[in-house]
């Protein structure tokens, strides 16, 4: 399978009924070119998997730290700490073993299929209520092949296909979507381009 078929998903939210028509699973795919100060989803604006600690739910077992194969976890008074040139966002055997679920990870890789597989399983309440799924993030157009795929996907399984996208990618890639696409939510960010470059809400 080529690698346009496979991406990075931050996460698959079910029964949605606020991101198009019907009853609907969004997507999140990772990634955006934007850095606006009301995201909703900041943990979904860097494109690589990444590995998050809540001090709170760490119950100091060590577990993780006996398990990390890179020896990127020290244990220490205040909670876990994280040598960030060692660690491998790929192995997740940290997160495998907490107890306490205080490493998670934001982002998983899929494939198109698995994407859609997973969306099917609600198929009976997008037939019901019109409804079906949602690419949003991030900015899905950010993985602009992975999404497209997924589309593709849809299309072949009649799944209804709506997109929330600020636009921010290449015209074609976006008139690519557009021509896959039975819904889109166009995210327009700001009224004034000035402002929205300035004081940390754009870029």
């Amino acid at each position: 399978m080529s690698d346009k078929n496979r991406g990075t998903v931050f996460n698959i939210q079910r029964y949605s009924v606020h991101d198009g028509p019907g009853i609907r699973t969004q997507v999140f795919l990772k990634g955006c070119p934007l850095r606006c100060l009301w995201c909703s989803n900041p943990e979904s604006q860097e494109a690589a998997p990444q590995l998050a600690y809540n001090a709170d739910k760490c119950l100091g077992c060590g577990r993780c730290v006996a398990t990390c194969p890179q020896q990127a976890l020290r244990l220490e008074q205040d909670g876990i700490h994280r040598d960030r040139e060692r660690c491998d966002p790929a192995c997740r055997a940290c997160a495998e073993v907490c107890p306490g679920q205080a490493l998670t990870f934001y982002g998983k890789t899929m494939t198109a299929r698995e994407v859609l597989d997973k969306v099917e399983e609600d198929a009976a309440f997008y037939a019901r209520s019109g409804g079906g799924l949602t690419l949003s993030g991030g900015e899905p157009l950010q993985q602009g092949d992975f999404c497209l795929s997924i589309l593709e996907e849809a299309e072949h399984r009649a799944v209804h296909t709506a997109m929330e996208s600020c636009g921010q990618a290449p015209e074609e890639t976006i008139l690519a979507a557009c021509g896959k696409l039975d819904y889109l939510l166009f995210d327009i960010k700001h009224l004034d381009s000035e402002a929205h470059k300035g004081d940390g809400h754009g870029q």
